[in-house]
């Protein structure tokens, strides 16, 4: 790791913190930082006022509406007055693709990125912004990857607690109108689900960091109009790399291309076959590389997941 990647994490996180991230598993407690000096790149932002940010945000605008059945659904808001309504009306807007923002700085967030040992790539750390009036906030819920959120603008209380179900394949909150992952749904988590006893509570002032590991829960209260910034680094799981290596490895294979027809009279035929199958994939697994692997990595930070 290079020098200036070393002063980019520390002056982000702390030199106390920027460690944890150097190894094969970050953190996995929340902790809070100050990060004044990267709040300070970003005065522009800081003293626009809300109302004229929401409408003049050039990317996709996007809110979490509660219907009259109590669930919230993701809405796109692609008219400047209605996002700005919704937000006078108590909803937290979403600006997304931020990291684009001419406002916040390219090589800071790219820095980052590589201070983080993620790929050379645009998408390797999304931003978005979100704008909550006073007494606006998130629902709880948990999200799918670690983030860390700069707070750009006002006051706001957040409270994070660790999941106990590991490593979920997909975000998901109780009021929120999406389907459940079925690791949740398994571990006997419902849409009656709290957040847990043992929450931290952290308080975000202007130029406070926050970071939150992998699918802890969380949810959040603005005491104020309140501005911030989520940067999530795009961090693929074990699992994606090496089906996406092994998928290349087997479109290759001519045998592994061909219809598979496992019913019928002749699937008692079809055993000796699969059987040569799959003893050929236990073989091409025990011969994965890291280069694959971090090739695999560069490829899925260059899919549009978010």
């Amino acid at each position: 790791m290079e020098r200036a990647d070393v002063d980019a994490l520390d002056a982000f996180v702390g030199p106390e913190h920027s460690p944890g991230f150097r190894g094969l598993a970050w953190p996995t407690a929340p902790f809070r930082a100050r990060a004044t000096g990267a709040c300070e790149a970003m005065g522009e932002l800081r003293s626009q006022p809300i109302r004229e940010l929401i409408a003049g945000y050039r990317g996709h605008r996007r809110v979490w509406h509660r219907g009259r059945d109590g669930i919230e659904r993701m809405l796109e808001v692609r008219e400047p007055e209605l996002a700005v309504s919704l937000y006078e009306a108590g909803c937290t807007v979403m600006l997304a693709h931020a990291h684009l923002d001419r406002r916040i700085p390219a090589a800071w967030i790219r820095g980052l990125g590589r201070s983080l040992g993620l790929p050379e790539h645009p998408e390797a750390v999304a931003g978005t912004l979100f704008a909550s009036p006073g007494g606006g906030g998130a629902s709880l819920h948990c999200d799918r990857s670690a983030f860390f959120v700069v707070q750009l603008r006002g006051r706001k209380r957040w409270r994070v607690a660790e999941n106990q179900v590991p490593f979920p394949t997909r975000g998901w909150g109780p009021e929120r109108g999406t389907p459940m992952p079925w690791e949740l749904r398994a571990a006997g988590v419902s849409r009656h689900s709290t957040l847990p006893e043992h929450a931290q509570a952290f308080e975000l002032e202007e130029g406070d960091v926050l970071y939150v590991p992998a699918v802890a829960w969380h949810q959040t209260w603005a005491h104020e109009e309140s501005l911030s910034l989520t940067l999530i680094p795009s961090v693929p799981r074990w699992y994606q790399l090496v089906s996406k290596v092994m998928r290349s490895r087997l479109m290759a294979d001519a045998h592994a291309r061909m219809p598979a027809s496992l019913v019928g009279p002749q699937a008692a035929a079809l055993e000796p076959m699969v059987a040569g199958l799959l003893e050929a994939l236990v073989e091409q697994l025990g011969t994965l590389s890291l280069d694959e692997l971090r090739a695999a990595a560069a490829a899925i930070s260059d899919e549009p997941t978010r």
